[in-house]
């Protein structure tokens, strides 16, 4: 008789514990929160006095849809300003999501991110808007690494760890790419 009271008591307090320590666990990973949201201006345009900022070509909310530095339009600043969201598991990791595709409904799996198209790991490749993945991919996962002698950050990317750069260090309304991260005006952005 005392066996079996000490087998149930012993079973309970198990249980009980066990319950306990379920009822306390933290879930895996907390909603990703916005760290900024405003323009990510080019620090090679700010030199040359024609500001630009990462923009959607032609506001588009569409896949595949090209990164381009264009004139900032603070009137209009929807399609130039980015969202930087930082995963609450990991420091420095964002997604950069246009503030145009940038869904309010909760779901961050219905937004549009910065994201290397089709997850090329090569130099010159285009930066496109794409639905967020949360794939383990992670062509769509940013690291911003601040160079403090410039007063500008390196955005580079986690996959293919290239930085986003504007193509040929042009002062137009070109596509942005990725490249090797050199630490050149045409790679380093600003907030």
């Amino acid at each position: 008789m005392r066996i079996g009271k000490a087998v149930r008591w012993g079973t309970t307090v198990v249980l009980a514990a066990t319950a306990t320590v379920v009822a306390l666990a933290q879930p895996a990973s907390a909603a990703p929160w916005v760290v900024y949201a405003g323009p990510l201006f080019s620090l090679h345009t700010q030199q040359a006095g024609t500001p630009r900022a990462m923009a959607v070509l032609n506001a588009s909310t569409g896949n595949t849809a090209p990164l381009i530095q264009a004139p900032y339009t603070p009137a209009a600043p929807y399609n130039d300003f980015m969202i930087l969201e930082r995963d609450d598991t990991t420091a420095n990791q964002y997604r950069l999501k246009p503030q145009h595709t940038y869904s309010n409904d909760g779901n961050v799996n219905n937004d549009k991110c910065l994201a290397v198209k089709n997850a090329d790991g090569g130099n010159n490749v285009p930066i496109v808007n794409a639905t967020c993945t949360y794939d383990g991919i992670n062509n769509d996962v940013w690291i911003i690494q601040t160079d403090y002698a410039r007063g500008a950050d390196l955005i580079w990317n986690l996959m293919t760890e290239k930085c986003i750069t504007v193509q040929n260090a042009d002062l137009g309304n070109v596509p942005l790419i990725t490249f090797d991260c050199n630490r050149n005006p045409n790679g380093l952005w600003r907030r």
